[in-house]
């Protein structure tokens, strides 16, 4: 099946310290992560890139088909899109050499943030990511979700999740 590669966003939107959720499918939307040595070898290439771009994470998430990143540069000069295209060269490269598979669908989804609700809605979104996939009843407990910035005790207060809330839709659905 063909999937029109998303537009991306102009220059400027990316860099500094503008916050950006970006969502990246598998290829063919594959189980990919969940093994846990394919999971944990992508995570490890997804923060030391953006250590490598002056990127942090406000939160991120590997599920078993995709990722979910909220990003912020850490300097004037960070380069969100950079570091995205190149996260995903080398993880593709490594991950190709290692499985003979291709990792990622063509393209990614990007949005730019613009107010502190709209942070916290996301970070919730994905905070809350595996829970409503039904991969545990709790999101602390997901080991493939973090923050370079804040532990996940942090993330959930901050949200204001309780375990023992419901879960109510986000007002945010990134598109599939």
């Amino acid at each position: 099946m063909y999937h029109r590669r998303p537009p991306r966003l102009p220059r400027e939107c990316y860099l500094g310290a503008a916050r950006i959720f970006f969502t990246m499918c598998t290829f063919e939307r594959n189980a990919y992560f969940s093994e846990s040595a394919r999971a944990e070898q992508v995570r490890r290439q997804l923060l030391q890139t953006a250590c490598d771009y002056d990127v942090e994470f406000i939160a991120y998430v590997l599920m078993p088909d995709h990722v979910h990143a909220l990003t912020s540069g850490l300097t004037d000069g960070a380069d969100n899109r950079k570091w995205a295209d190149r996260f995903r060269q080398i993880s593709a490269f490594h991950f190709g050499r290692a499985y003979e598979s291709t990792l990622w669908q063509e393209g990614y989804f990007d949005r730019v943030l613009r107010d502190d609700e709209a942070t916290l809605d996301v970070v919730r979104y994905i905070v809350l990511n595996p829970v409503r996939a039904g991969l545990g009843p709790r999101a602390i407990d997901y080991l493939y979700l973090g923050s370079s910035r804040y532990d996940i005790a942090e993330l959930l207060t901050a949200t204001d999740w309780r375990p023992d809330a419901r879960l109510k839709p986000s007002r945010y659905i990134p598109p599939r």
